[in-house]
This record gives structure tokens, C-alpha cells and sequence, in this order.
């Protein structure tokens, strides 16, 4: 007797199991392309983390006055020629601060006659974030 309900039981499983299958199967053949699209987007996680990404370059594409507190069209002609400065976090007097660029100072080279830029480290100019800038028009609306 309990043998019989524990075969019983078993074959109901597989039965289960088996519809549950073909029913699994026949969403397959009905789903839209767009479904099966999704279903395997949500399966690759590298292409959730891409979308994200993705997600946030066209969010400050679209934000770009808003985050950029200079005009693009505005020139700073006393250092046109100056290289890129490094952002430094660290420094020898001070120790670990918060983020900052040091200044430099310009001076010609008296054998080539070029501009040359060198770090003056007395001078500290700090990174700040959502600082007043040039007035901009958010998607050309004066603000």
C-alpha cells in the first residue's frame, strides 16, 4: 500500500513536471519577438550593467549645461598652450586633503622660445562640485 502511494505520488511529479515543460514550451512559440528579446536581456547580466552605463551617458548627454559650469565656446588665452593638470588628493605638507589642482606659473624657455608651464606647488586651487559658472540655457530655456 505505501509503496503503490509513493509510485503514485512520483509519476504525478514527472507528470507535473512534464506539463509544466510543455507549457513552458508552447510560451516559447507564442512569445512575441520583443518577449524573447526581454527574457534573454534579463539573463546576461553584462548587458543590464551596459544598459545602466548607457543609461547614465545619455542622462548627462541630456544635462550637459546643467553639469559643464563653463561655456564650451569660452577661451582662456593666458594658458591655451598649458598641458592638462593632474588632480592630486595628497600632498607633502599637508597630507591626505580633498581633491585639488596646483598652479603654475609661465615662463618662456630662453633657448627655444617656447611656453613652458611648471607646477608652483604654493599655490592649491580645490575641485569643487556644482559651483556657479556661466549662465546656460537648459534645453533652451534661460535659467
Amino acid at each position: 500500500m505505501r509503496l503503490a502511494s509513493v509510485v503514485a505520488r512520483t509519476l504525478t511529479r514527472v507528470r507535473r513536471r512534464k506539463i509544466e515543460k510543455a507549457h513552458a514550451e508552447e510560451a516559447l512559440y507564442r512569445a512575441s519577438q520583443w518577449q524573447l528579446v526581454w527574457w534573454k536581456f534579463r539573463k546576461h547580466k553584462l548587458a543590464r550593467l551596459a544598459m545602466v552605463v548607457l543609461a547614465i551617458f545619455y542622462c548627462v548627454g541630456i544635462f550637459c549645461e546643467f553639469l559643464s559650469p563653463y561655456d564650451p565656446l569660452r577661451r582662456y588665452v593666458d594658458h591655451i598652450q598649458a598641458p592638462p593638470m593632474a588632480i592630486r588628493f595628497y600632498d607633502k605638507a599637508g597630507g591626505f586633503q580633498r581633491p585639488f589642482v596646483s598652479g603654475t606659473t609661465r615662463e618662456r624657455d630662453k633657448i627655444t622660445a617656447r611656453l613652458k608651464y611648471t607646477p608652483d606647488p604654493t599655490k592649491k586651487y580645490p575641485i569643487r562640485v556644482f559651483v556657479h559658472g556661466d549662465p546656460y540655457k537648459l534645453w533652451a530655456v534661460p535659467l
